[in-house]
């Protein structure tokens, strides 16, 4: 299952402030063709959400979570972009 760390949350979290559309928009992670791929759009059926502080900021394909099994997305600070990490080094 995906996870989220606080960085990560903030970072979407603060990306989504004033986007009105897609309504009730947020991040979505889905598999593309060179792996995880995130892109802003809204929940569809079936899609798992991951809340930060009560706002739904990002959902998760079921393929996907089947694909790569535990991970946590995290946002590193140094490099100022957001990673997928096994769930030991999160």
């Amino acid at each position: 299952m995906v996870s989220l760390s606080k960085n990560a949350g903030a970072y979407l979290k603060r990306a989504l402030v004033g986007v009105e559309r897609p309504e009730n928009a947020c991040f979505r992670l889905s598999l593309g063709v060179k792996g995880p791929d995130l892109a802003l759009d809204e929940v569809r059926p079936g899609d798992r959400k991951v809340e930060y502080e009560g706002d739904v900021v990002l959902t998760v394909e079921p393929r996907l979570e089947s694909a790569i099994g535990d991970q946590t997305l995290d946002y590193d600070t140094e490099k100022e972009r957001l990673v997928l990490v096994g769930a030991a080094e999160s």
